[in-house]
Formats: structure tokens, sequence, C-alpha cells
């Protein structure tokens, strides 16, 4: 029997830890059979970077180890790894290419041109190169120029950067197995979950999350900006235990009663004697500071809001905040819309349909195109082949020695006998006499 394909993700995000496992089947259908998360603390975690190594390592493992428990006695071996987090941008970059116009531009023409962009010294790592677009002879713009002639190629690429320093936590994290490949999560998700047409004609991709809102802009099916806030939702709950609330309970009045649209309150509520009308304030003030960032972001990609045309796509758990789209919306003039699960995932595990898991489920969707059809995360055990039970032979019956015939005996052997027959009716004679003699006896006896 062939064995499983798996493939395993895990996503560091700055509140939670998140591992999926999926199984993809021979005609590359992807199930979803397990998720596991674990929340973790600021201190482990801090803006997408890795702070404690080796608490996340700690979270890690214990997640692997659960996703373990659902394909028991099989083990992983091997993870993919999204990578996001504060100082994750692009920097746009052009290289020109003078060819030969007989020369068919084939697929190491633009393997050459990727490998002139990742050797460029920049400020930071680059952790990948996506192109943008292409321009033949004549200004001719193209998305892809494999199989055309020109005597001059003209290439937009993206630079992914980061911190160095946000990879090499990550390796310290994941030292214990083998990473298989490192995914940039915001593109992953933007490839999964956004259509061709919004693509296409224009679109924002807003992940606000815990502690980082992380802005992706496309346009003509390409990557036109991508950046990472230091801002998101847990600035709003820090915000209101300014009131003298702890953390946990400022948070829940956020979901609760908070709401990003200010509103109008002719009575004045309390709870467990806080005013609502103070927590609104506190959330309307740092959502539109929020809000006002993520607008300027069509600015420093050189864009319009015109060029947005299929609008904003909202993800994240900070999303979930009551009246948050509708303040994007408003504050944008974009039509905005909730990001849903990858459709080409079959979910299995229902707590992974959840609405905080579209970014794990993307990247698992990604690993899966990207894992070679001979390749898995997972070891599973030979099982050893069962022998069929030996048939139980009857017991044979042996036939009966043949018992040997008596020697004849010799004539010494008669002889012999004979002597001792005669031995034995001396004795029975003499059996009873008396030993002792009379003296008359003994002279007689003597003589």
């Amino acid at each position: 029997m062939e064995s499983k394909q798996y493939i395993v993700t895990i996503e560091i995000c700055s509140s939670k830890i998140v591992g999926a496992l999926g199984e993809k089947g021979p005609s590359g259908s992807l199930s979803l059979i397990a998720l596991e998360s674990n929340r973790i603390s600021t201190d482990c975690v801090r803006r997408g970077f890795v702070q404690n190594v080796e608490e996340a390592k700690s979270h890690m493992i214990d997640i692997i180890k659960r996703l373990e428990s659902h394909i028991s006695p099989s083990r992983i071996t091997g993870v993919y790894v999204g990578v996001a987090g504060r100082s994750l941008r692009n920097i746009p970059v052009e290289l020109t290419l003078d060819l030969d116009p007989n020369q068919l531009i084939s697929e190491d023409v633009i393997n050459n041109i990727i490998a002139r962009c990742r050797a460029m010294r920049v400020e930071g790592e680059i952790l990948d190169v996506v192109p943008c677009s292409y321009e033949l002879e004549g200004n001719q713009e193209v998305r892809n120029p494999i199989g055309s002639y020109s005597g001059r190629i003209r290439a937009k690429m993206n630079l992914i950067v980061a911190k160095s320093t946000l990879k090499v936590n990550l390796q310290r994290v994941f030292d214990t197995v083998k990473v298989k490949g490192y995914i940039i999560t915001p593109l992953a998700v933007a490839d999964k979950i956004l259509t061709n047409d919004e693509r296409q004609l224009g679109c924002m991709l807003v992940d606000f999350g815990a502690e980082t809102t992380t802005v992706s802009i496309f346009k003509n099916d390409a990557l036109r900006y991508i950046a990472t806030l230091p801002m998101g939702s847990r600035l709003i709950t820090l915000d209101i235990t300014h009131m003298n609330i702890i953390e946990s309970k400022a948070e829940d009045l956020k979901l609760t009663v908070g709401n990003a649209m200010e509103l109008e309150m002719k009575n004045e509520p309390v709870i467990d004697g806080v005013k609502v009308t103070d927590v609104s304030n506190y959330v309307v003030a740092r959502v539109g500071e929020i809000g006002a960032n993520i607008a300027e972001q069509i600015s420093y990609a050189g864009m319009h809001v015109d060029d947005l045309a299929a609008g904003v796509t909202l993800i994240g758990g900070g999303s979930q905040l009551n009246g948050f789209s509708s303040f994007i919306e408003k504050t944008m003039k974009l039509k905005v819309a909730k990001g849903h699960q990858c459709p080409y995932v079959n979910i299995l595990m229902s707590v992974a349909e959840n609405f905080i898991y579209i970014q794990s489920v993307a990247l698992l969707a990604t690993a899966a195109d990207l894992i070679d059809l001979t390749d898995n995360c997972v070891y599973t055990p030979k099982e050893k082949p069962v022998e069929p039970p030996k048939p139980v032979e009857p017991p044979v019956e042996k036939e009966p020695e043949e018992k040997p015939e008596p020697k004849k005996p010799s004539f010494f052997s008669k002889i012999y006998k004979k002597v001792i027959q005669a031995r034995n009716i001396f004795d029975d004679d003499t059996e009873g006499d008396d030993d002792s003699y009379s003296d008359d006896e003994e002279k007689t006896a003597n003589y």
C-alpha cells in the first residue's frame, strides 16, 4: 500500500502559534485533518518577532506532538514555516538585460534575472523575489515573457526583505526539526483567498492582527506594495486598561461593547462600574489612528484610491472588532469585504473553519503546492507483513517396532546356568542346619 503524503506548517503570530496538518491526495486534492494552537505571551513573540527562542521552541514542540497524535505511530520530520512580522516590506527594483534578438527568452533567462536580484545589497535580508512585470522592446509590458523574442528585457521586481534577525530567530526555534521551506505568509494568503479578478482590478489585503497590521496591494495581477505596521488591536486593549482595568477584562469590554464607529448614546450604560461611552471613546480614538495609517499606504505605494476597484479585504482577529469594516469603508471610501477560507482545502476539523485561522489554512495550501511529489513531512514506519498461520498437521502414527528375536544361549552360558542351579540346590539342602558341633562330632570331623 502506498504511504500517504502529509504536509505540516507552523505559523508564529504575535498572539499564538498555530500548526496545521494536511493530507494531499493522488489527484492533488488537499484535506486539513488537524490544527493545533497555543496562546503565547508578548514576552515570547513581539510584533511577529520571536524574542524568547526557548519558549517559542517549547510551544512548537508541544504543537508537533499534538499533531502527531492524529497520525500515530507516524512522526513529523519536516515543516514549512510562515514568515511575517514587523520589518517585512518590499523594495521595488528594475533590472535590464541586453539579449540576442534571435534568442528565445527562456526560463533560464528569468532565473538569471532573479539570481541577480537576490545578489543585490539592500538593508536587511532578501527573503524572496517577486516579479511585478516585464517590458520588452517597444515598451511592450507583459506578465510572462517566456517564449518571446526581444533584444532587450526590462524586469520590474519586488524584493521582499526583513531584518536578518527575523529569520535567524525562526531558524533557532526550529533547530530540532527540518524546515523544508519558508513561506511569506501575506503573499500566501493573497494567492489563496483573493480572486484573479480582485488582483487584476486592484485590491488591498489588510491583515489586522494583535500587534501588527500587514497591508498588501495588488494591481494587474501583481504585487505592488507590502508593509507591516507596528500597530494592532492589542493597542486598543491597552488603552482601555488606563481606566484601571486589568488587560483580560479590557479585552472583554473591547469585544463586547467596543465599536469602531462613534455612537450616540442617550443613556449612560455602565458595566461593572465602567462607562460604556468611555470604552467607546478609547476604541474610536485608536481605531482612527490605525485606519489613517492603513489608508496612507496607498500613497506610499505610488497609487490612488481609484486604482483599487476591487476594494479592501479584511482578515486577522482584530478585524472582528464591531464596526471596523464600516469604519474602513467610510474612511477609505472603498468597498470592504471580510476574507474567507481557502476554497481549495477540504477542512475536516471544524475548529479550523474559524475566521482567525484563514492565514494558517492558506499557508498549508501554499506548502502543498511547493512540496515535491516524492517528498513528505511525515515518516510512517513500515508495517511488518503478517504471516498466515501455519496449518496444524495431524500427528503421524508410528508403526509398532518389531521385537528382536531372543538370541540362542551359547555352550558356555548353558554350563554356567547349570552350575548356578546346582549351587542353589546345595544351599536349599543345608538351610536350617546348626553350625555348632559337639566335642565328639568335632573329633570325628578332625579324623
